[in-house]
């Protein structure tokens, strides 16, 4: 019973950081139906520090009981999981060229989504989005309170299992549509779903999305 109620309540964390995420990614993506102008971004700045707080609570908060992993304990830095981190690095943006090499030319349809949304908004908003909020969002969500939901003792079996499902789910997220492109997203999961597990600290799978993400803009 109380374990049931357990999983129940970081469910309903990982339903509720997933829709305030969603309302993040709305106020920065479509500005102007909010009335966002440069007179009113102080409150969006706000409400945006509000958000990924709460976010971030509910991860921690899940790791206040079994914590068999050590997820997120102190220190935080050190040489070894930056070098680690790097590593994620070199490594995610060498599979995507890759398969984006074999699938040819063309976007998925959630990159020409995101394309049209950058054509239409406010490119800085868009870019702050891409490049810092969504990052954090998605890697306390797809790995810190996915992980915080589905693990439990350390195994080979759980470490498997859970990079496959940290991938499955964020590619899904991202190519809902089942295309060939999906699978670039799964492995694009499962590489920072890695960089997690191996550092332990979803610090380091939000600086290689970030630094993944900024690619894009350069």
């Amino acid at each position: 019973m109380k374990k049931g109620l357990i999983i129940g309540l970081k469910l309903a964390s990982l339903i509720l950081a997933f829709v305030t995420y969603s309302a993040l990614q709305s106020l920065y993506f479509y500005p102007q139906s909010y009335h966002i102008t440069a007179a009113s971004e102080g409150w969006l700045a706000l409400v945006t520090l509000v958000g990924l707080a709460l976010i971030y609570w509910l991860y921690r908060l899940g790791l206040r009981g079994e914590n068999a992993w050590h997820f997120n304990l102190a220190p935080h830095w050190d040489w070894r999981r930056l070098l680690m981190a790097l590593g994620g690095f070199i490594l995610i943006v060498f599979a995507s060229a890759t398969m984006l090499g074999l699938l040819g030319h063309g976007n998925s349809a959630n990159q020409q989504a995101l394309d049209t949304i950058e054509r239409h908004g406010q490119k800085r908003l868009f870019a702050i989005m891409v490049v810092l909020i969504a990052p954090i969002c998605e890697e306390l969500i797809f790995r810190g309170l996915l992980f915080n939901l589905s693990f439990s003792r350390p195994s080979r079996w759980h470490t498997g299992f859970n990079l496959v499902l940290s991938g499955l789910v964020f590619g899904y997220l991202h190519d809902p549509t089942f295309s060939p492109y999906l699978w670039v997203y799964v492995v694009l999961g499962i590489i920072l779903a890695g960089v997690y597990l191996k550092t332990r600290d979803v610090r380091y799978s939000i600086l290689v999305h970030m630094a993944y993400n900024a690619l894009g803009f350069i």
